[in-house]
């Protein structure tokens, strides 16, 4: 058996089990937010199946709508987005959305993101269930093409980033629109069943004029109140953030998830405990100190 917090044992949570069960968890993605990464790792990790995350984090919900609308619109809209940065004398492209990708011309860039959609593409058309992870309503966008970013571009110099670009906490309407937006590609396009969810991890910066824990709040305030405004019988939601809000499910930073908050999460959202499953399974997310630097792994604890 493994060890799990009191906290996980409350009544509240035993109703919630009953409340959510996703159906054939191993054609099930978790796509956005960091701790869906460590989702997806526990689906392949307990359950196996052919699905695998190959993303990576995408910190808002534009970000995943235009994901889905490249890869099922054959959008090239993330070329109006692409920036540019100096390394070592190289200049280097980087996508605007997909920010792990980048090459040293935009002919290389659309080579790697050409390679990158078949892949993804033929992981989107295996799904059953796609949950979907969001955790900001702080937008960076690009002040000439309105570009919404997947995060600011970190690799350019700070005067050239406030030039260049803005910051602006993204309101009811237009997180309602573009949720709508995601809503119709996964149920009239991709034919899957889709669960919207709000990140619990708190910011850790805000370019916004509020002091980061007021920017936390309403950053997911505005989250929560979005997904709730499109919720029907096409598509679910998942109180991931009102669930996570006691400080025990976090690591010493109080950012990053322990790896029993994830198997609780998990087990909430396909209506059954995994714990007995994960016996004999290691499992283990990255481990922080309280400075959120990575120190190593933190497995799940047992018994």
């Amino acid at each position: 058996m493994y060890k799990t917090n009191s906290i996980f044992k409350s009544e509240w949570s035993s109703n919630m089990l009953n409340r959510f069960s996703i159906e054939d968890i191993s054609t099930t993605l978790v796509l956005g937010s960091c701790d869906a990464r460590n989702l997806s790792r526990l689906i392949k990790r307990v359950y196996g199946g052919e699905v695998k995350n190959i993303w990576g984090i995408f910190y808002n919900p534009f970000s995943i709508y235009s994901e889905l609308e490249r890869l099922i619109d054959k959008s090239n809209k993330w070329e109006f987005g692409v920036y540019k940065f100096k390394k070592n004398g190289i200049t280097i492209f980087c996508d605007p959305w997909r920010s792990w990708i980048r090459g040293e011309s935009l002919e290389e860039l659309r080579h790697k993101n050409k390679l990158f959609d078949r892949k993804a593409l033929k992981t989107l058309l295996k799904l059953k269930n796609l949950v979907l992870v969001f955790g900001l309503a702080e937008v960076w966008f690009h002040k000439e093409t309105n570009t919404i970013m997947n995060r600011v571009p970190i690799e350019l110099p700070l005067n050239q980033i406030n030039k260049e670009y803005g910051v602006r906490l993204a309101g009811l309407a237009s997180l309602s629109r573009c949720l709508s937006k995601t809503m119709k590609i996964c149920n009239e396009k991709l034919d899957i069943n889709v669960t919207f969810t709000v990140s619990p991890v708190p910011l850790k910066y805000s370019s916004l004029n509020k002091d980061i824990v007021s920017a936390s709040n309403k950053s997911k305030s505005n989250l929560v109140n979005a997904c709730k405004s499109v919720v029907c019988t096409k598509v679910s939601y998942f109180p991931e953030y009102e669930l996570l809000s006691h400080h025990s499910y976090f690591q010493e930073d109080g950012r990053h998830l322990t790896p029993e908050a994830i198997a609780y999460l998990l087990s909430l959202l396909i209506g059954k405990s995994v714990f007995e499953d994960l016996l004999g399974k290691k499992f283990y997310v990255p481990k922080v100190n309280k400075y959120g630097i990575i120190k190593g792994r933190l497995y799940l604890k047992s018994l």
